[in-house]
């Protein structure tokens, strides 16, 4: 599939050149084949479809550093709360309640929501990722997800259970899949969540697996004092 974009102006990553204008996009599959002036022959080249790009901006995609995609399901869930009144009395006990499928269609429409919006690369830490790798492996987005050791029981709240070996197996499982779009970290939720001794475990695990760890760090004023 050939495709040519004509007459659009072009924001780049290149400071020498930030705005490129009234240029042709030639795309080829699913790569840039060439950008030239508006108007350019370019030999052997013939494009399957046109789309006039005149009054518009073509730009690298947009990254989201943080999200929970599957968290689109809980909108305007309780949100005129303070952070740790909302997690804890409203939003933990509907994650509790959270299924694979809920959690797999949450996470299509988070990704479906962002693509629209010009997002392509995402940092997705939330729960059952299985289903949101599955839910999000087809996209074409470069996802970097995290698994948690930690688990929630209505009853007892938030625990930090032996699940490390659930945690390794989703990374074999998971990274590096889809083309290398999908990379796998370890999810540490947050310090009021996890002691001390499991922060090390989780670090260790990272080492081990040669990868990062992704955390909320420092959200609120509270947390600050508290650190």
């Amino acid at each position: 599939m050939k495709i040519l974009i004509e007459g659009i102006d072009i924001l780049t990553a290149d400071p020498a050149e930030e705005l490129v204008r009234n240029a042709d996009i030639g795309i080829t599959d699913d790569r840039i084949a060439f950008i030239v002036p508006s108007g350019t022959n370019v030999p052997g080249f013939i494009p399957d479809r046109k789309i006039c790009g005149k009054n518009m901006l073509a730009m690298p995609g947009m990254v989201n550093a943080h999200t929970h995609c599957a968290m689109t399901l809980m909108r305007n869930a309780a949100d005129d709360l303070p952070l740790h009144k909302w997690l804890f009395e409203k939003i933990f006990p509907i994650e509790d309640r959270l299924t694979d499928d809920a959690v797999y269609w949450g996470t299509r429409l988070g990704a479906a929501e962002m693509i629209k919006s010009g997002t392509t690369a995402i940092a997705d830490m939330y729960l059952h990722m299985e289903a949101a790798a599955k839910g999000i492996a087809d996209t074409g987005m470069r996802v970097n997800m995290s698994k948690s050791p930690l688990e929630f029981h209505s009853e007892g709240g938030f625990r930090v259970l032996d699940v490390f070996g659930e945690c390794r197996t989703f990374f074999n499982d998971w990274d590096g899949e889809s083309d290398g779009r999908i990379k796998v970290y370890i999810e540490v939720h947050s310090t009021y969540l996890f002691d001390r001794p499991s922060l090390v475990r989780a670090s260790e695990l990272a080492k081990e697996l040669g990868t990062g760890i992704h955390i909320h760090l420092l959200e609120t004023v509270k947390e600050r004092k508290e650190s």
